[in-house]
C-alpha cells in the first residue's frame, strides 16, 4: 500500500493546533504547504435605496391619458408608475408572458366572454335567463388551451389542466346561472369605454382620456345596471374587504363610466365574482348571501380623484415617491416578510389612512419587473 501523504501523517501525529497557530508573517503553513493569508476588505452594509426622489419640476411626466391600473400604479407607488408609464421603462413583452393565475385569469375571462358572444340574443337583449351546459363551458375551454393556457398541455401537467378545468367549468356555470337567478341579462363583456376626465391640477385643469373594459355589463328587467368585475384569486377575503370598506376602486371606475355612459340613471350596482371559487362579491342578496351594504362608489371615487391629485402634483413639482418604500418604513416590514404578515401589516396602514380621509392602494414592486430600480431586491428585498 502506498505510504499516507504529508498532511496525512501530519494530523495522524497527533498534534493539535487552533486555526491561527498556522498563521504566521502572513502566511498560512500547514504539512509543507504555504499560501500568503489577504484579509478582505471591509463592505459597508449598502445603504437603504431613498423613499423618494427629487427632480426638477416635471410636468412633461403627466399623464396623456389614464386607465385603472395606471392609476393604480401611481396611488401605490408613484416611483414604479413614472418608470413605466411616464418614461415606458418596461421589460420585453417575451419576458412578460402570462403564466400561472394570471394566465388561467386571462383564459377563464375568454370562456365567459365566447359564451356570452355566442349566446346573446338581440331580441333579449342580452344572454337568456339560464346558464350554458357544463358540458358546452368544456368545450369552449378545451378549444382556448393551445391559444392561450398552453403550459397546461405540456408533459406532467395533466393533474393541473384538470384541476384548472374543472373550477372554470364550476365557476362559470354558476356565474350564469347566479346572474340568471337574480334576474340580470348578461349584455356585454370586455366593453371598452374612453370618456373624457378632469384633473383639477395645481398647475391648472387637465382633461385626459380614462380608458378602460368593464368584464361583465347585465341589466335587469328594471333597467338597473349591473357591473362585475372578474378575478382568479386564491383570497376569497380580499375582495369583500375592498368592496366592504367602499376601497374597490376598479369598481368605482366601472360604475363612473356607466354613469357617463347613462346620465340621469339611478346608480348601477357593482361587485366582484371570483372565477376560482365561483363566488360573488355585491350588495345584491340574490348573488351574494353574506348582507353587504352596498358600496359607496361615489365616495371611492372622489377619494380617487383626491389622490391621483395630489400624487401627480406631486410628480409635476418634481417629487417622485416610492410607495414599496415607504410601506416598508411604515410598517416596519421588508419585501422578505411573510404572506401573513405583510397582510396584517398593510390592512392596519389601509385602516388608519382610511380614518384619516386618504386611501392606500397595496403596492407590488417587490415582485415586479421593477423590484431593482424601486430598490426592493438584495439584501433591502
Amino acid at each position: 500500500m502506498p505510504g499516507p501523504s504529508g498532511l496525512l501523517a501530519h494530523l495522524g501525529a497527533g498534534d493539535r493546533l487552533r486555526p491561527e497557530e498556522l498563521i504566521e508573517d502572513g502566511r498560512w503553513t500547514l504539512a509543507g504547504r504555504s499560501l500568503e493569508v489577504v484579509a478582505p476588505a471591509q463592505e459597508e452594509e449598502p445603504a437603504a435605496p431613498p423613499t423618494e426622489h427629487r427632480i426638477a419640476p416635471a410636468p412633461h411626466l403627466l399623464p396623456r391619458k389614464l386607465s385603472f391600473t395606471q392609476v393604480s400604479s401611481l396611488l401605490a407607488c408613484p416611483h414604479h408608475w413614472a418608470l413605466e408609464y411616464a418614461l415606458d421603462v418596461r421589460p420585453a413583452d417575451v419576458a412578460v408572458l402570462p403564466t400561472g393565475a394570471r394566465m388561467i385569469g386571462t383564459l377563464v375571462h375568454a370562456v365567459v366572454e365566447t359564451l356570452v358572444e355566442k349566446r346573446y340574443d338581440p331580441g333579449l337583449g342580452g344572454t337568456p335567463l339560464d346558464a350554458p351546459s357544463a358540458e358546452e363551458i368544456g368545450e369552449v375551454l378545451d378549444r382556448l388551451v393551445p391559444q392561450l393556457a398552453s403550459e397546461l398541455d405540456l408533459p406532467g401537467r395533466a393533474a393541473a389542466r384538470e384541476d384548472v378545468r374543472d373550477r372554470a367549468v364550476r365557476s362559470v356555470g354558476a356565474l350564469f346561472s347566479g346572474a340568471a337567478e337574480a334576474g340580470l341579462r348578461i349584455t356585454g363583456t370586455e366593453t371598452r369605454f374612453e370618456l373624457p376626465l378632469t384633473l383639477m391640477l395645481a398647475g391648472g385643469e387637465r382633461t385626459v382620456p380614462f380608458v378602460g373594459s368593464r368584464d361583465v355589463d347585465a341589466i335587469a328587467a328594471d333597467g338597473r345596471r349591473t357591473v362585475l368585475d372578474l378575478k382568479w384569486s386564491r383570497s376569497r377575503s380580499r375582495y369583500g374587504d375592498l368592496f366592504d370598506t367602499s376601497e374597490a376602486i376598479q369598481l368605482a371606475s366601472y360604475a363612473w363610466a356607466l354613469a357617463q355612459e347613462h346620465p340621469g340613471e339611478q346608480p348601477a350596482d357593482v361587485g366582484y365574482f371570483l372565477l376560482r371559487s365561483g363566488e360573488f362579491v355585491s350588495a345584491d342578496p340574490a348573488l351574494d348571501p353574506h348582507e353587504r351594504a352596498p358600496m359607496d362608489t361615489g365616495e371611492a371615487w372622489r377619494r380617487m380623484l383626491a389622490a391621483v391629485t395630489a400624487r401627480l402634483d406631486e410628480v409635476a413639482a418634481g417629487r417622485i415617491r416610492c410607495g414599496c418604500r415607504e410601506l416598508q418604513e411604515r410598517t416596519g416590514l421588508d419585501a422578505s416578510a411573510s404572506w401573513s404578515a405583510r397582510s396584517r401589516a398593510v390592512t392596519k396602514a389601509r385602516a388608519a389612512e382610511r380614518e384619516a380621509g386618504g386611501l392606500l392602494v397595496e403596492e407590488h414592486c417587490g415582485t415586479s419587473e421593477h423590484a431593482q430600480l424601486c430598490g426592493t431586491t438584495g439584501a433591502i428585498r
